[in-house]
């Protein structure tokens, strides 16, 4: 496997039509102001006061917040802590997406996704991919952001070609723990493959290397990210099979919260114009010489 270069993004393609955006056409009060109240001046000012506050209304319950719920254990190059910092890929495009008028946070959250199917009044988000999250919730979905394939690592000198589910039959291979792989999950449950989990993806490159697993299942931007930003790596040590094991389209899900639905339209035409104007890859991009976080 050759050095890779800068990390390859998939645009998914174009998603289906929007829901109008369309204003709803509510009519005024009839009533209005009689000709003996505007001769006052302070029911004058009064009235104009009141018309002010009306008109002001909808600014004011536009100021909405959403909040990135942040998995402190990290999944580089989406989600990393530097120095105390909160920072990745994920963050970059969650600022970028989002409607300028909205009042954007991040919070650490251990157990993120949780909080995205839990009753809230809060509004909280995270980069996912629909075969992810549990079943049983409601959620609400964003456009396609980019596509990540799960394939297979295995050492250089040691190459492992994957052929469909089957061709992991007798094969110890690394997984990342609580984590699910539905298209292979069924060898592992069965007894035909033997899953080996660790707590980290950068333990599974680790584990390929010293030649403890026959392969291990990383997302390929995660793999290349790692390899190219630690020390202890070398495109020269693996081999990346050809055919995925799985492909992913990565979008924002929120929490069901009523009515914030009225923001996706404008979610989704920022996703597009995001992956269309290249500010995508330049975000990822951004993080190709981003030194290896700790992992313990």
């Amino acid at each position: 496997m050759g050095k890779p270069g800068k990390i390859e993004v998939v645009i998914p393609g174009q998603p289906g039509t929007l829901g109008s955006d369309k204003l709803s056409d509510t009519p005024c009060s009839n009533r209005c102001p009689t000709r003996a109240m505007t001769n006052s001046p302070i029911l004058f000012l009064a009235t104009l006061l009141a018309t002010f506050l009306a008109l002001s209304t909808p600014l004011l319950a536009g100021e909405e917040t959403v909040t990135f719920a942040f998995f402190p254990r990290g999944w580089p190059p989406f989600e990393m802590t530097k120095d105390g910092e909160m920072r990745g890929a994920a963050l970059d495009i969650f600022q970028a997406i989002m409607p300028r008028e909205m009042k954007k946070d991040i919070e650490p959250i251990p157990k993120p996704r949780t909080l995205l199917h839990s009753p809230s009044d809060k509004v909280y988000t995270r980069m996912e991919a629909k075969g992810w999250m549990p079943e049983g919730f409601d959620y609400w979905w964003s456009a396609p952001v980019l596509k990540i394939s799960d394939v297979l690592y295995s050492r250089a000198d040691a190459p492992f070609e994957y052929h469909g589910p089957e061709s992991l039959a007798g094969k110890t291979i690394g997984c990342v723990r609580n984590y699910t792989y539905p298209k292979v999950e069924a060898l592992f449950t069965t007894g035909k493959a033997h899953r080996y989990d660790v707590n980290h993806d950068i333990l599974l490159l680790r584990m390929v290397k010293a030649g403890r697993v026959d392969a291990a299942i990383l997302d390929d931007i995660t793999a290349k990210w790692m390899i190219r930003n630690s020390e202890d790596f070398s495109p020269e040590d693996f081999h990346v099979a050809a055919m995925p094991v799985d492909s992913s389209e990565l979008r924002f899900v929120f929490n069901r919260v009523a009515g914030w639905d009225r923001w996706l339209p404008s979610i989704n035409a920022r996703i597009r114009a995001l992956r269309d104007n290249g500010g995508l890859r330049r975000i990822l991009n951004k993080y190709a010489d981003s030194p290896i976080p700790r992992t313990r």
